[in-house]
């Protein structure tokens, strides 16, 4: 999964000074961290790198100047990271994707970067519909599965469709939010660290809201007396000795209404359990050990 994430600010501030120059297309470099942990990874769009000037620019087509290259590879190298090389598509109304033209740039920039930074490219392009892009990799381009903008709002920009819909079960959600608030419900994947009391009934209630996909991460099994506090398990699950996680999975997928959930028994505080939560949208915290909350904060 290839994700990547750029800060509500960050994204507004450089969408505003790049799209004023519409009709023409405008474009400039931001630092790329790439962040992981345990297997999982994601791209993090850092600073800007403002005012240096393009070698070219005009509707269509926008060429970085070699010092605009120069001073951004130079900041990628202090700071130790990649780089994003962020365009415009002036006039597309949708979330953009790279142009023909676009592909052959990012190839041929990110061939020349390989030997240069220390950390990944991506190549994005932002419009007044949104944003899109790709990944440079091993000589070639890698479609980004996610590009999300984070903030006190949550956009999201996907290659892929969401998980389908349950049918006639999202026709009061589709009243209420409308086709496109159901498809990014259904577009969501949500971690939730514990499943215990509060953890539980914070699952069912996603699930039964319409989000797609769900990570329960708890590393305890279940007593006699989590039968009365655990959402969607049973007595004789709690008489077994189950797996917390795997008993609120199993009952989640009885509830059949589209949600995936994926069971991860394991401490969060654990690498490659910690990994798992860079490919989420959201993480919800319900443990009652503080070290765990802070791990789960730092995906």
């Amino acid at each position: 999964m290839t994700y990547l994430a750029i800060s509500e600010r960050s994204a507004e501030a450089i969408a505003s000074s790049l799209l004023a120059a519409a009709p023409a297309e405008s474009g400039m470099f931001a630092l790329a961290h790439l962040v992981s942990r345990g297997g999982g990874s994601r791209i993090a769009v850092g600073s800007p790198i403002w005012d240096v000037e393009l070698a070219q620019q005009k509707a269509g087509r926008v060429e970085p100047s070699g010092r605009m290259i120069s001073a951004a590879v130079s900041r990628a190298n202090h700071e130790r990271c990649g780089l994003a090389f962020i365009h415009t598509h002036p006039g597309d109304p949708r979330p953009p994707r790279l142009s023909s033209l676009d592909h052959q740039t990012t190839i041929r920039l990110g061939a020349a970067f390989d030997e240069l930074v220390d950390g990944p490219f991506a190549s994005l392009v932002v419009s007044p519909g949104g944003w899109g892009g790709a990944l440079y990799h091993d000589g070639g381009l890698m479609p980004l599965d996610t590009l999300a903008v984070v903030g006190r709002r949550l956009r999201l920009f996907r290659n892929k469709p969401p998980r389908g819909s349950s049918g006639e079960s999202d026709s009061r959600q589709r009243l209420l939010l409308g086709e496109d608030g159901n498809r990014i419900l259904r577009s969501l994947r949500v971690a939730i660290v514990g499943v215990g009391g509060t953890g539980s009934p914070i699952a069912e209630i996603l699930a039964r809201i319409g989000v797609g996909e769900l990570l329960l991460i708890d590393l305890d099994t279940l007593e006699p007396s989590n039968a009365r506090r655990v959402f969607a398990v049973t007595s004789d699950d709690a008489r077994r000795g189950e797996s917390k996680v795997r008993a609120v999975a199993r009952g989640l997928k009885q509830l059949d209404l589209g949600a995936h959930a994926t069971p991860v028994e394991g401490n969060v505080r654990e690498p490659n359990v910690n990994g798992q939560l860079l490919g989420c949208d959201i993480v919800f915290g319900a443990t009652d050990d503080d070290a765990a909350h802070v791990a789960a904060r730092r995906m």
